[in-house]
C-alpha cells in the first residue's frame, strides 16, 4: 500500500500541474480544476481499498489473501489499523472535496457587495468570482476615460463621447455606473481592471477609444470582467456626426444586452430614439462640458462661451441651455453679487432647458438650483437693497413641473444628474478641509458626498475630524459606525460605538445598547451586528424617535431580506428621506438593483424632485 500511496500522489501531482496549465489555455471555468482536484482526492481512497485487496506480481494482478504463505492463517491484528486508515482517509477525502466545492475565494481589496453571492452580510471584496459567469448579469460597471486615435486628437471629443456613454448607461436603472469624475484618475492607468474594480467596488469595466475624421465618428468599445480580466464582448461602430445620439444609444443598448440587463420598454424607447442633431452645435457643447469639468472659474466662464455658441448653432439643443443655466451658476459660486448678475440669463438658460426637455433630470436639476440661488439673491438684495427686476415673478409664473421649495434636497440633486455631481465635487472641493466653517449637518452631508465619490478614506478622515472637533455630533458618529460596517470593518464600528458614548456624555440605555452590539458581532460577526442593529431601529421606531430609512433598509437587506428592504425604501421616498440619494451610487444596492419595484422607485425619484423636509429623519 506504501508503494501505491507514493505512487498515487506522484501522478495526482502531475496531473494537477498540467490541469493549472493547460486549462486556463481553454478559458476553461474554474470549477473544472476545482472538480478535477476533488475526484483526485475521492480516488485516493479508491487507489488504497484495491491495493489493499490486490497486489501486482511477476505473475499478475493477485488478490492479496491469495498471496499469503501456506498455512500461515489469518492474522486478524492487521485489518483494524487498515479499516482505521481507510475510514480516516475517506472521511479526509469527503470533508475537503465539500470544502472545495463550496469555497468562493476571496477578494482582498477593499471593494463593497460585489456579487449575489455575497450580498448578505456582505464585506469588503467578499464573493469575489474565480471565474466569468456569461449567465449571471451584472449589476455594476465603470467606462474609463477613452482613448482619441484621430489624426489630430481633440481632448475634448474623447471626453464628450465617453461623458455621454455613461450618461446613457447610467440612466438605466438595473444598472450602476461609476460617475466620470470618479473614474478620470485612471486615464492612462497601468493598474490592472481586477485592481481597478475592486477599487470602485464594480463587476465591470469598459473601455474604448473614439477616432474621428471630420464628420465620420468611430467608436470601439471593449466589456472586460472585472474580477477575473476576462474579455468578454468588443464591437466597433461608425455613423455621422449628425447622428451621434442614435449611435450613442446603440452602444448602450447593446452593452446592456452583453451584460444581461432587461431593459424596460420605456429604457428601450429612450435607446432607439434617433434625432438628428447639428454638428457645430453637438462640437461647441462638447467644448463646453469639457472646460466645465476642469471645475475652475475659468473652465467655467469658457464654458459659457461654448454653450451660447452650442444655442446659436440650435436653438432647439436642450443640452446647451442645461448646461449655459449650470456653469453660470458654478461661475457665480459664493460671490451674491457676482450670481445677481449671471442669475437673468441663468433663469431663461433653465426656463428654455425645461421647456425643451421638461422630463430630462438634467433640466430638472438645473431648475431647481436656479429655484435655490434665486431665493439666495432675493434675501441678500433685501439685506442690501439690491434690484432684481421682476425675476422672482416671471420665473414663479412659469408651468413647470418643479416644486418652488426653499431648499432641495442635495442628495436628489447630486445623486440623480451630471450637473448635481459635478456641484458635489465642487462643494466637496470648496468645504472638504474646513470642517471649522461647517454645521454639524453639513459636516455629515460633505461626508456622504465624499463616499458617494468612492473615496471612502477622505470620508473616513472627515468625520474623524467632525468627532473630535464636536464629541456630541451624533449624526458625525453614526455616519462613521456605518462606514466602517457597509465596508466590511465590523470590529471597527463596535470600537466607534464605544468611542462615541464614551466620549459624548450619552444615557446608560446608550452604553448598554454599545455592549450589546460587541456582545453580538463577537458571537456572530455580520449577522450578529445587523440584527442588533435592527433591533435598535424598531425600539426607535415603537418610541416615535427619528431614524432613517435607508440605514433600516441597509440592515435587512445585509441579512437577505429584500423584501423588507424594499418596502423600508418606498417609506424612504415618502419620507423624503436625505440619503436616499445613496441609491443610484451605493454598491450596497447591487442585489436588489435589478428588482422591478427597485427600478421603480428609481424612476420615481429621478421625476420628484422633492424639498428638504422640515423635520428631516434622524439617525
Amino acid at each position: 500500500m506504501g508503494r501505491v500511496a507514493i505512487a498515487y500522489a506522484a501522478g495526482a501531482f502531475v496531473l494537477l500541474q498540467a490541469g493549472e496549465i493547460v486549462l486556463p489555455a481553454f478559458s476553461a471555468p474554474q470549477w473544472i480544476l476545482r472538480l478535477v482536484v476533488v475526484l483526485v482526492l475521492l480516488g485516493f481512497p479508491i487507489a488504497m481499498v484495491l491495493a489493499w485487496i490486490y497486489e501486482i506480481t511477476p505473475r499478475g494482478i493477485r488478490r492479496t489473501p491469495d498471496l499469503e504463505p501456506a498455512g500461515s492463517g489469518h492474522r486478524p491484528g492487521r485489518l483494524m489499523p487498515r479499516v482505521a486508515l481507510l475510514g480516516l482517509t475517506v472521511v479526509t477525502a469527503a470533508a475537503a472535496g465539500w470544502w472545495l466545492m463550496a469555497w468562493e475565494p476571496q477578494g482582498t481589496g477593499d471593494g463593497l457587495i460585489m456579487s449575489p453571492a455575497s450580498a448578505n452580510l456582505g464585506g469588503p471584496g467578499a464573493g469575489w468570482p474565480a471565474s466569468y459567469d456569461s449567465d449571471a448579469p451584472i449589476r455594476s460597471l465603470a467606462v474609463l476615460p477613452f482613448e482619441d486615435f484621430s489624426a489630430e486628437p481633440q481632448p475634448y471629443f474623447a471626453a464628450g463621447m465617453h461623458d455621454a456613454l455613461i450618461l446613457e448607461l447610467s440612466q438605466i436603472e438595473s444598472l450602476r455606473v461609476v460617475s466620470r469624475t470618479s473614474v478620470m484618475k485612471y486615464a492612462g492607468t497601468t493598474q490592472t481592471s481586477p485592481e481597478i474594480g475592486r477599487e470602485l467596488g464594480v463587476q465591470a469595466i469598459i473601455e474604448g477609444s473614439v477616432t474621428r475624421a471630420g464628420d465620420r465618428v468611430r467608436i470601439t468599445v471593449q466589456l472586460i470582467d472585472a474580477r477575473t480580466d476576462e474579455h468578454i464582448w468588443s464591437n466597433s461602430y461608425e455613423g455621422d456626426l449628425s447622428d451621434i445620439i442614435a449611435l450613442q444609444g446603440r452602444v448602450a443598448r447593446e452593452i446592456a444586452q452583453e451584460v444581461k440587463l432587461e431593459l424596460s420598454p420605456e429604457e428601450e424607447e429612450r435607446l432607439a430614439l434617433a434625432p438628428t442633431v447639428n454638428p457645430e452645435a453637438t462640437d461647441a457643447y462638447w467644448r463646453g462640458r469639457y472646460e466645465q469639468s476642469k471645475g475652475t472659474p475659468e473652465g467655467y466662464e469658457a464654458a459659457i462661451q461654448h454653450f451660447q455658441e452650442a444655442v446659436e448653432k440650435d436653438s432647439t439643443f436642450a443640452p446647451a441651455y442645461t448646461g449655459l443655466a449650470g456653469a453660470q451658476l458654478l461661475v457665480g459660486g459664493d460671490d451674491s453679487l457676482r450670481l445677481i448678475r449671471l442669475l437673468p440669463e441663468a433663469v431663461e438658460a433653465a426656463e428654455k432647458a425645461v421647456i425643451l426637455s421638461a422630463n430630462s433630470p438634467e433640466a430638472q436639476a438645473v431648475m431647481a438650483e436656479v429655484k435655490i440661488r434665486l431665493g439666495e439673491a432675493q434675501s441678500y438684495a433685501s439685506q442690501h437693497d439690491v434690484v432684481l427686476d421682476s425675476l422672482g415673478i416671471r420665473i414663479d409664473s412659469l408651468n413647470i413641473r418643479v416644486e418652488a421649495p426653499a431648499v432641495v434636497n442635495e442628495e436628489w440633486l447630486e445623486g440623480v444628474t451630471q450637473f448635481g455631481e459635478q456641484m458635489r465635487r465642487l462643494y466637496v472641493t470648496s468645504h472638504a478641509e474646513g470642517v471649522a466653517t461647517l454645521s454639524q449637518e453639513r459636516q455629515v452631508h460633505v461626508a456622504r458626498q465624499l463616499e458617494s465619490l468612492g473615496e471612502y478614506d477622505r470620508a473616513k478622515q472627515f468625520l474623524r475630524q467632525s468627532v473630535e472637533r464636536d464629541p456630541t455630533n451624533l449624526e458625525a458618529w453614526d455616519e462613521l459606525e456605518r462606514l466602517h460596517a457597509i465596508r466590511g470593518d465590523y470590529q471597527g464600528s463596535v470600537e466607534i460605538r464605544g468611542e462615541r458614548v464614551a466620549r459624548s456624555g450619552e444615557s446608560r440605555e446608550a452604553v448598554t445598547a454599545a455592549a450589546e452590539l460587541e456582545r453580538a458581532v463577537g458571537e456572530s460577526g455580520a449577522r450578529g451586528y445587523w440584527e442588533q442593529r435592527l433591533r435598535e431601529f424598531a425600539v426607535r421606531e415603537k418610541r416615535g424617535e427619528p431614524y432613517s430609512q435607508i440605514d433600516y433598509a441597509t440592515a435587512l437587506l445585509a441579512l437577505g431580506d429584500h423584501d423588507a428592504a424594499l418596502i423600508r425604501l418606498e417609506r424612504a421616498f415618502e419620507a423624503r428621506d436625505g440619503k436616499i440619494g445613496s441609491l443610484f451610487h451605493d454598491p450596497i444596492w447591487d442585489p436588489v438593483r435589478a428588482d422591478p419595484r427597485f427600478r421603480s422607485l428609481l424612476r420615481k425619484i429621478r421625476s420628484t424632485p422633492w424639498p428638504r423636509p422640515p423635520a428631516p429623519p434622524g439617525r
